[in-house]
């Protein structure tokens, strides 16, 4: 990892009840989540940083669109992006799968569901570009 930059995970959460919850049982288990308003703010941060975990809810999608989702992918290949949404909004689970979300999380976003997602994402290890090194060719015969 270079030296300025380092893992973040960011919450483009525009439903205050669900991003203080986000952020209790977050901070709680000792991490430090950047808290992002609009997709500019999200942009800039996505320079600054490598790996993210993006939590994304029912609310910021519907008021940027798919547009969103499509940005972070294009902007960071590597990090995972984590749908929020509650039964009403569901029907969005569709939609944003087939634009390359790591997972949903249904409300009430229990803590269990989302520190397994988070530490999954993290420990995600960058795919081996050259396996020769790891894998030689046997001899021909």
């Amino acid at each position: 990892m270079s030296p300025g930059k380092q893992t973040a995970i960011s919450l483009l959460v525009l439903n205050d009840s669900i991003r203080q919850h986000m952020l209790a049982i977050l901070e709680r288990n000792n991490f430090k989540p950047v808290v992002i308003s609009n997709p500019s703010e999200l942009a800039a941060e996505l320079k600054e940083r490598t790996c993210p975990v993006i939590f994304i809810d029912w609310e910021a999608e519907t008021q940027y669109g798919p547009a969103i989702i499509m940005n972070i992918k294009a902007a960071c290949q590597e990090g995972g992006i984590i749908f929020l949404y509650d039964r009403e909004h569901r029907n969005l689970i569709r939609e944003v799968m087939q634009l390359g979300v790591y997972g949903c999380i249904l409300a009430p976003y229990d803590e269990w569901e989302i520190l397994t997602m988070v530490k999954h994402l993290l420990a995600k290890k960058p795919v081996r570009t050259d396996r020769r090194k790891k894998n030689p060719r046997p001899p021909e015969p």
